[in-house]
């Protein structure tokens, strides 16, 4: 089941890919090389905890006791932000969560091409309520050469943290992109199962003056059963709803397409 729902996912997604480029024509003139250079800010410490089963939220402040490596946590977790945001604090292994964002390199990319952008990676740890983060910004500059070559694309990722009363999907903490990164009717996810590791890859283009967008998100295959794209709740079944949104992203985008023409 989970591999047919990721083959669904990726039609879905590369009938959005296809329309948001046949809705901004390339300039033939303008070309983009470089790499994309990940950095992370800004950690969230006032959130919820989401009952896995039920979708409950409960509210959790930790202004003076969250645990991670960016500057506004009040206890110093070590690790380098300009790759990763790592939080959390327990004595079971993994104890600490983990996400790395690995830029992509590109070469002769048109403006308004879609291309990669980089891999987030994962790591799903388990960590007292306390010691919770509940947001961090991912901030991802194109460089060539140690210049940045265009706007750099801020991305406001909610962290979701669940108590674990479901199934395993239901259970899964997941990184929350919401409805504006990729401009989707509904919120997409990146969920990881408990204890476990996976990676997405996350897809963008480079259009205007210039500035960098994000398109769309999909799961790497070979983390199949390790995780999977949701609608930003805790899912029942891995990819539905991110099938169901990027579809109907591709509707609206083919509606507005034919009313165009």
């Amino acid at each position: 089941m989970l591999t047919s729902s990721f083959r669904r996912i990726q039609g879905a997604a590369a009938c959005l890919a296809a329309l948001v480029g046949a809705a901004l024509p390339a300039i033939a003139s303008t070309s983009y090389s470089g790499m994309i250079v990940g950095s992370w800010n800004t950690a969230v410490l006032n959130g919820s905890l989401i009952d896995g089963a039920t979708g409950t939220a409960t509210a959790v402040f930790n202004p003076t006791t969250a645990v991670c490596n960016l500057a506004e946590c009040p206890v110093p977790l070590v690790g380098d932000p300009s790759s990763l945001v790592t939080w959390g604090d327990s004595t079971v292994i993994p104890n600490h969560s983990v996400v790395k964002f690995a830029g992509a390199s590109f070469s002769g990319i048109a403006s308004g091409d879609v291309f990669e952008l980089g891999r987030l990676t994962y790591t799903n740890g388990f960590s007292v309520q306390d010691s919770l983060i509940f947001g961090a910004t991912l901030k991802l500059q194109p460089m060539d050469g140690g210049v940045a070559i265009a706007d750099a694309l801020d991305i406001a990722l909610g962290i979701k943290t669940t108590v674990n009363s479901g199934t395993p999907e239901q259970n899964a903490d997941f990184l929350d992109f919401g409805t504006g990164t990729f401009g989707t009717v509904l919120p997409v996810s990146f969920n990881v199962y408990e204890g476990d590791t996976a990676t997405a890859i996350l897809y963008g283009r480079i259009i205007g003056d210039p500035q960098t967008m994000a398109v769309f998100i999909t799961l790497d295959p070979s983390s199949v059963g390790h995780g999977f794209i949701g609608n930003g709740l805790p899912a029942p079944e891995p990819g539905t709803a991110a099938m169901v949104t990027l579809g109907l992203a591709c509707l609206v985008g083919l509606r507005r397409k034919l009313q165009a023409s």
